[in-house]
């Protein structure tokens, strides 16, 4: 009986001063927190452009945290924060791969309307692919049909076939008919 009384009070000890955390929280924080210093060094001057390597490595981070923290809550926001840096970092392509990655990861995500909508517009006027981009909004219309993108996104149907001299005078004609 004495041991056991023993045995019980040293693992409480032990689990109090590991804090309780697991080795994959621990490994988490740490990640958080180095994450969290790139930003830092980042986003230090808001007037400057963002270093490309440092970019690259925070880029890196997030990705690697939501890769290998998956069940953690910060997972979905990271991604989104790496889609967001590849975009600053002018790299579309691998923007939409991380966007469709999200989406289909993390359905419930608070930014899915976002998520979709990025996809959207980058195929639409970063990339050019007018084929995806109308694809693109037709599945904002379709996952979210009563949000403010959906309005959006049917508006840009109609003119996603126009060049820029149509389009100006689409809506040359559509401000004279809403004048009168």
């Amino acid at each position: 009986m004495r041991i056991l009384l023993v045995s019980l009070m040293l693992a409480t000890i032990a689990a109090c001063g590991s804090g309780g955390k697991t080795p994959e929280e621990k490994a988490a924080e740490e990640s958080k927190t180095n994450i969290a210093k790139l930003e830092a060094e980042v986003f230090s001057n808001p007037d400057m452009p963002i270093d490309t390597e440092k970019g690259k490595q925070l880029l890196g981070a997030y990705l690697d945290f939501s890769n290998i923290h998956r069940q953690d809550s910060m997972a979905p926001e990271y991604m989104f924060k790496a889609a967001e840096m590849a975009m600053n970092l002018r790299n579309f392509t691998q923007s939409i791969e991380i966007l469709k990655n999200l989406r289909d990861g993390f359905p419930k995500f608070s930014k899915a309307s976002d998520v979709c909508n990025w996809i959207a517009f980058i195929y639409d006027f970063e990339i050019n692919d007018k084929t995806k981009a109308r694809e693109a909004y037709n599945d904002i219309i379709t996952l979210f049909p009563n949000h403010r993108y959906a309005d959006d996104a049917r508006a840009r149907l109609e003119t996603i076939h126009m060049t820029d001299e149509e389009w100006m005078e689409w809506a040359k004609q559509k401000n004279e008919g809403a004048e009168s």
